[in-house]
């Protein structure tokens, strides 16, 4: 029998559809359990990165009672604040990550002894990115359900991404990179499958917290609002004109609170190390000019083509992902695809105003890993995948 749909509901008729859904309903454990193992195989059992040894001192230094630095810890490295004392110029996120990984070397090492402390507890850290790697594929595979595709192509889709992306590689990189990603990831699953505001408060929260692991996330912080705004308009607009405006108001503020207590945060860590709300200095990052035309251009290329860092060599499965999928994923979903092309761009223009633009001693184009995870959401809409009844134009369509 056929009803009308009432408009009052219509509007929320597939966000309630997911909310319904249990959050580990369907999700394929066997593959990711099988990936971490493969993962866990190639940690590194050490740390053996700069910045990542000053990233690792500040969680010391967070178990110890105090916020600067051990000077032996990072060997004069870090940055200077109050008192002459060294600090972490890194976001806190990562390194409070890291903490249950100490704990758990520390534990080690009084039960086993053999090897130093310091040791074990980087032995342990050095399987951190195993979990943050195969916490991004199931983030992965609830989108891919979420938007409809069969439990068959979510699998196939674990095994592709977790061994042809830069999941794999990162999975033994210490480095708060792919935790960034994973937390905006999870914002925008939170968001599209929550209703009402509950969504939009859970999605600020976790933006909060990847802006609190790395400050790029200014680069894409523009598009994640215009996201939430559109998503809160969609939801609400078949009231009309003036209902949807409040939707994306109501939706982009909620956002915006949640948010701004992890902007808080950082204005105080900052006061708190260097005495300033605002000063968080970058070794290295003094005496910065604008680029020329020319000089920017050749960044922007660089970081889509060069042999070393080009998103084109690196990201190519998300490119193929993109192409395959673009007309489906436009009408079965286009609020995560303008998503993820608005961050891809922002991520490649905002990175191009800095001579860092290669991000350093890396594999790949590191610093454009926050948008990764949500090109790969495309997966679901290839023209062979199972479009469920769930599936919509924008998020706020009925079935």
């Amino acid at each position: 029998m056929n009803t009308v749909p009432d408009p009052e509901t219509e509007g929320q008729a597939t966000e309630t559809g997911r909310e319904s859904t249990p959050l580990g309903a369907l999700l394929p454990w066997g593959p990711v359990a099988v990936l971490f193992l493969v993962y866990c195989a190639g940690a590194s059992g050490r740390n053996g990165g700069v910045d990542a040894s000053i990233v690792l001192a500040q969680s010391r230094a967070f178990l110890d009672g105090r916020i600067s630095l051990h000077p032996e810890a990072v060997g004069g490295l870090g940055a200077e604040g109050l008192g002459g004392l060294k600090y972490s110029h890194f976001g806190v996120g990562c390194s409070v990550f890291w903490i249950p990984f100490l704990l758990v070397g520390r534990l080690l090492s009084a039960v086993f002894g053999h090897f130093s402390t310091p040791q074990w507890e980087d032995f342990v850290v050095g399987f951190s990115p195993a979990f943050v790697s195969c916490g991004t594929l199931l983030l992965l595979a609830r989108a891919w359900l979420d938007a409809g595709a069969s439990a068959a192509r979510v699998r196939a889709g674990v095994w592709l991404f977790g061994f042809a992306s830069m999941l794999w590689p990162y999975s033994k990189l210490l480095g708060s990179d792919l935790v960034m990603a994973a937390l905006i990831l999870a914002g925008v699953v939170a968001a599209r499958r929550t209703v009402a505001l509950r969504g939009a408060a859970l999605a600020g929260l976790f933006w909060g917290l990847a802006f609190l692991t790395r400050k790029q996330l200014v680069s894409i912080t523009p598009a994640l609002f215009a996201w939430i705004a559109l998503l809160g308009w969609t939801r609400l607009r078949t009231g009309g004109r003036a209902q949807g405006l409040r939707g994306a108001a109501a939706h982009s503020g909620t956002a915006l609170a949640t948010f701004m207590i992890a902007v808080a945060l950082k204005l105080g860590w900052n006061r708190a190390r260097f005495g300033g709300w605002m000063l968080e200095p970058y070794p290295g990052s003094e005496g910065w000019v604008m680029p020329s035309a020319s000089e920017y251009l050749a960044r922007v290329t660089g970081q889509l083509f060069d042999t070393g860092r080009g998103q084109v060599w690196y990201n190519a499965i998300i490119l193929a992902v993109l192409l395959a999928s673009a007309r489906r994923w436009w009408r079965h979903g286009r609020d995560t695809l303008l998503l993820f092309l608005s961050c891809f761009v922002g991520t490649v223009a905002f990175f191009a105003l800095f001579d860092f633009w290669h991000g350093g001693i890396s594999l790949g184009p590191r610093l454009q890993l926050l948008v990764l995870p949500l090109g790969a959401i495309g997966w679901a809409y290839l023209p062979t995948s199972s479009i469920g009844p769930g599936a919509c134009s924008w998020p706020s369509a009925p079935r």
